[in-house]
């Protein structure tokens, strides 16, 4: 068991959490409460803690015990960046057409999730950004000019409706490759 301390963003911690995640190889990742988790592990569960509050270091301890019990169990399968890339690379490389179909299923689910995370973020941004703004107001000294705004909200509306209908057929697309994805990991096990 490795527990990855990202505080600092030292590059020899990153490195070592690579060799965990290509050997699938349990850990448990954690930050000093206010630093920003860097990107490309940003999507795993990473306990912050605030070192100067005795409060946060008995509860992240408690936290720690918890995941450390949850990701030593030997049959786990833990599923990261790298593993699933080695495991893409064999079912791409697979002399089995069935394996280089399920590679094809898979990358098209990733495309998909791709897809609908960042239409996830326009609509994120559009709603806390441009609708909420406090300088659009009339009679207010700094207010903005409001003359050929109720266009721009019309448009940008009818993108944000668009954004959800495309997201919404995403979901769709994805569930049914999900789908065909079981299918065909039911077919090579029976293989």
């Amino acid at each position: 068991m490795v527990v990855a301390d990202l505080t600092g963003h030292n590059a020899n911690v990153f490195y070592e959490l690579a060799v965990r995640h290509a050997a699938r190889k349990p850990y448990v990742q954690m930050i000093q409460k206010g630093e920003t988790i860097p990107f490309d592990v940003a999507g795993m569960r990473t306990i912050e803690v605030d070192h100067t509050d005795l409060d946060s270091v008995a509860s992240t301890k408690e936290e720690l015990r918890k995941q450390m019990v949850s990701t030593a169990v030997p049959e786990a399968r833990l599923e990261r960046p790298i593993s699933v890339a080695i495991d893409f690379d064999k079912l791409h490389r697979s002399e089995d057409p069935a394996k280089r179909q399920l590679a094809d299923i898979l990358s098209a689910i990733t495309d998909l999730k791709t897809a609908v995370e960042q239409r996830m973020s326009i609509i994120e941004y559009l709603e806390a950004n441009l609708f909420r703004s406090p300088r659009i107001t009339t009679g207010h000294p700094t207010a903005l000019d409001l003359s050929g705004l109720q266009e721009a909200v019309k448009e940008i509306t009818t993108l944000v409706h668009d954004l959800r209908l495309k997201n919404t057929q995403l979901l769709t697309e994805k569930a049914e490759l999900e789908k065909e994805k079981a299918e065909l990991e039911n077919r090579l096990k029976q293989t």
